[in-house]
């Protein structure tokens, strides 16, 4: 197992994690803009701690309305951080702000995501 700790790149890890925390402290933050990878890293990190802890969950009480109830408070505690990277996001791609109401029709908020991910930006 001491493989692992010689193969993984820690220091990155730690980049990594405090650029995801300056992501979520700029929830207020409507005028600057987020490149690709901004993008890509909170929604990255924000599956996998949603992927990790619900499962610990999922295993530790074996319930889905428990589970349900975590996702629902972890979605609505990322929200505000959501709308504003979607925000910045539309700054970089020089499009209106407006935009980021696609975010609230089931089935199009998906698409919107994946063009937001893939579209190059100015920045």
């Amino acid at each position: 197992m001491s493989w692992l700790w010689d193969w993984w790149d820690w220091e990155v890890l730690a980049e990594h994690r405090e650029a995801y925390l300056e992501i979520l402290q700029r929830f207020g933050d409507y005028e600057s803009a987020a490149d690709q990878g901004e993008f890509f890293l909170f929604h990255g990190y924000s599956l996998a701690l949603l992927a990790t802890t619900g499962s610990f969950l999922w295993f530790l009480t074996d319930s889905t309305p428990v589970f349900s109830i975590f996702t629902a408070v972890f979605c609505l505690l990322l929200l505000p951080a959501e709308i504003a990277l979607c925000v910045r996001r539309l700054h970089d791609l020089s499009t209106s702000p407006w935009f980021v109401i696609f975010l609230m029709v089931p089935g199009v908020n998906l698409l919107f995501l994946l063009l937001l991910l893939c579209i190059p930006g100015k920045s």
